[in-house]
């Protein structure tokens, strides 16, 4: 059963894997984000989200993003999906930017993981 407790686990569990593709791909900062998760219920099918912020010369594309999805499903073993920051800031709706935005639990910036149950440093 896959829940966000559980997701959070995952995150602790793989944090040198986190490391490296936080460093690989020039990630400034990786959140998971737990806004349609407000209770440790079941996950069901739905894909874990996270919400990444590049470094300002990164020059990926929307091809990589899928690519790189790719990569955190190999690390966790289920879906993922992954949104930049940016797009969430820019968004018109305010009441649910904040929200989201609010949601956010870093989970990597430099070379830490980082939860709020926990951390592990890295790298």
């Amino acid at each position: 059963m896959l829940t966000i407790q559980s997701v959070k686990q995952d995150i602790l569990d793989n944090s040198n894997k986190i490391v490296d593709f936080c460093q690989q791909w020039r990630v400034h900062e990786l959140a998971l984000c737990d806004y349609d998760y407000k209770n440790d219920s079941e996950l069901g099918d739905d894909r874990v989200k996270f919400v990444i912020t590049f470094v300002s010369d990164s020059p990926w594309t929307l091809l990589h993003l899928v690519d790189m999805e790719e990569q955190l499903q190999a690390i966790f073993g289920y879906g993922v999906s992954l949104v930049e920051k940016a797009g969430i800031e820019q968004s018109r709706n305010e009441l649910t930017k904040k929200e989201i935005l609010d949601s956010l639990q870093i989970i990597y910036a430099g070379s830490i993981v980082t939860l709020s149950n926990g951390y592990a440093r890295c790298g």
